[in-house]
């Protein structure tokens, strides 16, 4: 993760996060997780450890959710199954 934490980031924004995702954990009893939107390890691209790229989950949520991209949600790729997305994506390299 730290190859995806540029040196202009903004830590105490991200620490925020982390915090809030703790509160929200605390006050309702279900766990929930900071997920990173653009995933650090995504199919499609790379997201970078940042505050704008952060946002906070239930768990569950955010283990169903993987490493999937906000593209994932494309029309341009509805119906495809992530085999499907991934050769595409292999073929335009």
């Amino acid at each position: 993760m730290m190859r995806a934490a540029p040196a202009w980031r903004d830590r105490a924004a991200i620490s925020s996060v982390y915090r809030e995702a703790k509160r929200i954990t605390l006050e309702t009893g279900i766990l929930h997780h900071v997920d990173h939107i653009y995933p650090i390890k995504g199919l499609l691209s790379c997201g970078l450890h940042v505050h704008q790229n952060l946002r906070v989950l239930e768990a569950s949520e955010n283990i169903a959710k993987s490493n999937t991209h906000p593209l994932g949600e494309s029309p341009a790729l509805e119906g495809m199954t992530d085999l499907e997305i991934r050769l595409f994506i292999d073929s335009m390299v």
